[in-house]
């Protein structure tokens, strides 16, 4: 029976950006659930030109940003235990983003709304998601994970 190679010590990088990529997960997943349960009162609150991005939204963009926090999450957690299974999460959420920030940046009113300042946020996300399943691939070919 052939035996795997020996799991490499990664250093103190590692756990660095996985406890970051965690907290920012969980910061989507945050904010995902306030957008999914948002009252009636907080949606009246919101300026007009918010509150129609926000029902403007189709629901499959709502499920793909769903997916992009969610695998994002349980590639976070599966970095911190040093498990192969990041990688595949974080190119599942990295998918995700592209689309939902496509959608965002290229067919919502968005940009007309808020102008090139407004696409600071969905590109940012877009490189950390980018960033997160690069850096999944490569402690995966340094031996960092199972």
């Amino acid at each position: 029976m052939a035996r795997s190679p020996a799991l490499i010590t990664p250093s103190r990088r590692v756990w660095l950006v996985a406890t970051v990529a965690l907290i920012w997960n969980l910061l989507g997943v945050l904010t995902f659930v306030m957008t999914v349960s948002m009252s009636p009162q907080a949606l009246e609150a919101m300026t007009a030109t918010e509150r129609a991005l926000y029902t403007s939204m189709p629901a499959w963009v709502t499920a793909i940003y769903a997916v992009a926090v969610f695998a994002g999450t349980l590639g976070s957690v599966m970095l911190l235990l040093r498990q192969g299974l990041a990688r595949p999460l974080f190119a599942l959420s990295l998918a995700a983003v592209v689309l939902q920030m496509g959608y965002t940046l290229f067919f919502s009113p968005l940009l007309q709304t808020g102008g090139a300042r407004a696409a600071v946020m969905p590109v940012l996300v877009l490189l950390i998601a980018a960033y997160l399943a690069w850096y999944a691939g490569f402690a995966r070919r340094n031996g960092w994970l199972r």
